[in-house]
């Protein structure tokens, strides 16, 4: 992602009652660090993951 070497991490919880399926992305670029969540429904992991691989693949930061 944007020339960083980051590792997701996958679960599954819950918000306001209902079940989630979670992708939390860390990310530190020069000594900053970022946080990015996707949220999803849980029978669609692999879609989800698959669209975040995409949207990952053309992030980069401009400043």
């Amino acid at each position: 992602m944007a020339g960083i070497s980051t590792h997701a991490v996958e679960y599954h919880g819950k918000i306001n009652g209902e079940a989630v399926f979670v992708i939390d992305v860390p990310i530190i670029r020069k000594g900053v660090g970022y946080d990015f969540y996707w949220y999803g429904l849980p029978g669609y992991e692999k879609e989800d993951i698959a669209r975040l691989k995409a949207v990952l693949a053309t992030f980069t930061f401009t400043r």
